[in-house]
């Protein structure tokens, strides 16, 4: 048995020496695709587009995140708020059975009075 579990353990040893081996690969692929990208020629007017680009997409990244973010607050409650509103309509439910309960309660002690003591 225990001569199992070692072949076993070496086997995952191996593929994950492989899983890491293939991951380097990538990863160095990755950084050679984005060094010859940089090493390509830029003018000056693309430099100047592509930081104005930049300096308006954060701006607006920026502004739906704010205008985003107020709309949850405005909207979404937190849990709390939930809770302590499904807590609210159970009271209120509770309340109303017993208003309820208690009118069709004297209703009828009232109509009966009147009809038997008639």
């Amino acid at each position: 048995m225990s001569q199992k579990k070692q072949a076993k353990n070496l086997k995952l040893k191996k593929n994950t020496v492989k899983k890491n081996q293939n991951t380097e690969s990538n990863i160095t692929n990755l950084t050679k695709n984005i060094n010859s990208n940089k090493n390509s020629v830029n003018t000056g007017s693309q430099v100047e587009k592509n930081t104005k680009f930049l300096f308006y997409r954060k701006k607006i990244e920026k502004f739906i995140k704010e205008v985003y973010s107020e709309y949850l607050r405005v909207v979404w409650p937190n849990k709390d708020e939930v809770v302590s509103i499904f807590f609210l309509i159970g009271l209120v439910s509770f309340f109303t059975s017993i208003f309820f309960m208690l009118t069709d309660y004297v209703s009828y002690n009232i109509i009966n009075y009147f009809i038997v003591s008639k």
